[in-house]
């Protein structure tokens, strides 16, 4: 499906998410709307790598980004590494939400190779198992698992543009 539009858009529609990883659909039923929609985004980025369009990477951004410029220089800065994470900024008042993880997941970016693979395969684990709001032993959502993906996975970088992430 896409649109006259926007015609190199492709929709992806929640059921063939769950198609794809049977998992989700379980996770649907035992979780409220926002914490399934939560759950899927590591569903989602996974799909659209194995969906044999080719492409090199996927860049998640929150539908509340805004963006005033454009983002070569961030992409320059991502360079051929496998994950693009961005660090919360932890000056007040946004270091009250220190809590809900280091990393904020407003925007990640995976190229489509075995590191990045690897990292979102675990974070969709993690994430099918337990994603819910509010905080809860040490876990917020989706957020917290990304806390060690600097140490855990090679060709993570986490992103030093300064016009990234400026918001909470």
């Amino acid at each position: 499906c896409s649109s006259d539009l926007l015609p190199n858009t492709k929709l992806i529609i929640p059921w063939q998410l769950e198609k794809f990883q049977p998992r989700l659909a379980a996770a649907k039923v035992n979780r409220p709307t926002a914490e399934y929609h939560l759950t899927c985004l590591p569903v989602l980025v996974q799909f659209v790598l194995a969906s044999g369009t080719g492409a090199e990477q996927v860049t998640y951004l929150d539908c509340d980004m805004q963006v005033y410029h454009r983002l070569d220089d961030v992409f320059r800065e991502i360079g051929t590494n496998s994950i693009a994470i961005v660090a919360r900024p932890l000056s007040p008042p946004i270091g009250e939400l220190a809590v809900r993880g280091t990393y904020n997941t407003g925007w990640l970016t995976f190229r489509n190779d075995d590191h990045a693979r690897k990292c979102l395969e675990r974070w969709r684990d993690h994430c099918l198992t337990w994603c819910h709001d509010p905080e809860k032993d040490d876990h917020f959502a989706k957020q917290t698992y990304v806390d060690d993906w600097p140490t855990q996975f090679s060709g993570v970088k986490v992103i030093g543009h300064p016009g990234v992430n400026l918001a909470p």
